[in-house]
């Protein structure tokens, strides 16, 4: 064996191993991504839970809300009205992450009658029986 063929199958095995280390950093879970564009008010269907959303708009003027997973389409969404619960806005030029539980939709309500574009991507997650937040003790100094 040459020390060219050696050099060869070394600089071979750094790209597998490299190759390899980058998608062991990959995100566990599917990755899903797109874009609702509307021209008009109106509510559309994002994504089914469980999953965490990350979403940004160019624009005020949309919501992102929940619903019970009925038929997997924007139906499922219909019901919801202005001034619902648990509505997170989407500021303008800042992306928001959003949690959808097991057994719901996130709908996007739009309130403005012009053009409105959310880019989304969402991490779809394990189903939790609940969620637990730890704050730290509150100490006196």
């Amino acid at each position: 064996m040459t020390i060219q063929t050696l050099r060869g199958l070394v600089g071979t095995l750094v790209l597998v191993v490299v190759g390899a280390a980058g998608c062991a950093t990959a995100p566990s879970g599917v990755v899903a991504r797109g874009t609702v564009v509307s021209r008009a008010a109106a509510t559309r269907l994002i994504v089914s839970g469980p999953a965490t959303v990350h979403a940004y708009a160019g624009f005020t003027g949309g919501e992102i809300h929940s619903a019970p997973a009925v038929t997997g389409t924007d139906a499922d969404c219909a019901h919801i009205t202005n001034g619902g619960s648990g509505a997170v806005t989407v500021p303008r030029d800042r992306v928001i992450s959003v949690t959808v539980a097991a057994g719901d939709v996130a709908c996007l309500r739009t309130t403005a009658d012009r053009g409105y574009e959310l880019l989304w991507h969402a991490l779809a997650q394990p189903p939790v029986s609940q969620l637990v937040a730890e704050l730290p003790e509150r100490r006196a100094f």
